[in-house]
């Protein structure tokens, strides 16, 4: 006899909550300059390594959207922890990670392009204090990259 689990989806809220104050404090300024245009009706997956589920991203009448991706989205970005950790402070540089396999994008090509360029030029969060700087090098070798 086998037992199988229930299928269980998380719940959203706490995530959905803290994405949006972020994205909305760290990108507020360039969605009111249009320079988020070219997400405006798009959703992008958020892929974590090794996670099960990714998280769709997407922006609607200047609104962040926030949501659990079903494989219906126009890009996909998959990446590592020590990656994505990279990029939210503000170290990471978007193409040498993405040359170094750290972040890959499928979908749109046109959407992937401008994506990585906006990851490129602004971080989620403030910079990491100096000190802790050698201990993400450190992350971005290891076991979790």
């Amino acid at each position: 006899m086998t037992h199988s689990l229930p299928h269980f989806t998380p719940p959203l809220t706490p995530i959905a909550l803290v994405l949006q104050q972020v994205l909305k404090l760290r990108f507020d300024a360039l969605l009111r300059q249009g320079e988020l245009n070219f997400l405006e009706g798009k959703r992008i997956a958020i892929q974590l390594r090794g996670m099960p589920m990714a998280v769709s991203l997407g922006l609607t009448a200047g609104a962040w959207q926030i949501d659990w991706a079903d494989g219906s989205e126009d890009a996909l970005l998959d990446g590592s922890l020590s990656a994505f950790t990279f990029l939210a402070f503000g170290q990471g540089d978007a193409d040498g990670l993405f040359f170094q396999r750290q972040l890959e994008m499928s979908g749109e090509t046109e959407l992937a392009m401008e994506l990585k360029a906006l990851l490129g030029r602004v971080s989620l969060l403030p910079p990491l204090p100096e000190s802790l700087l050698p201990w993400c090098r450190r992350l971005l070798k290891g076991p979790f990259g």
